[in-house]
């Protein structure tokens, strides 16, 4: 059995500090429902609770975002399952996403359409990654013209 240097880093035992996940999500289990609303509700009150405000100060949040008075009670409504007439707009919640700094709500919408969320420093290291797998591909091309052209234009 070989010894391992205790100064390398052992990339598969790698996980990002909390918080600085590379796509923010909810545990399956805290936002598994039936529909959508049902699991909007329940990832806003995940949000709410792991967030450690309180909903004054949240509401407080939200409405000094929106410049716009938020009050607590819609807030309950909007996290009732029950209270179907009263739905959260999209604009409110988003003010929500802020005032709990949560961007895994904002993950929550684009899941259904096949997208996810990364925090904007990513962006460039995205491009980089996007970048290398073209280079990838031209170099591949390459490859095959310079092997039809040794040839004698035959491919």
């Amino acid at each position: 059995m070989t010894k391992r240097c205790p100064h390398t880093l052992d990339l598969l035992a790698y996980a990002p500090p909390v918080g600085r996940e590379l796509v923010p999500v909810f545990a399956p289990e805290v936002t598994r429902a039936g529909s959508l609303y049902a699991r909007l509700t329940l990832g806003m009150k995940a949000a709410i609770e792991e967030s450690g405000k309180d909903r004054a100060v949240i509401v407080q949040g939200m409405s000094d975002f929106l410049g716009e008075r938020v009050t607590e009670n819609g807030l309950n409504a909007a996290l009732s399952q029950a209270r179907t007439d009263h739905v959260i707009n999209v604009l409110r919640y988003t003010a929500l996403a802020r005032a709990t700094a949560d961007s895994r709500l904002i993950g929550l919408l684009a899941e259904p359409i096949d997208h996810v969320v990364v925090h904007r420093r990513l962006v460039p290291w995205i491009e980089v990654g996007m970048l290398a797998e073209a280079g990838a591909e031209v170099e591949r091309r390459k490859r095959q013209a310079l092997k039809a052209a040794r040839a004698g234009g035959r491919p």
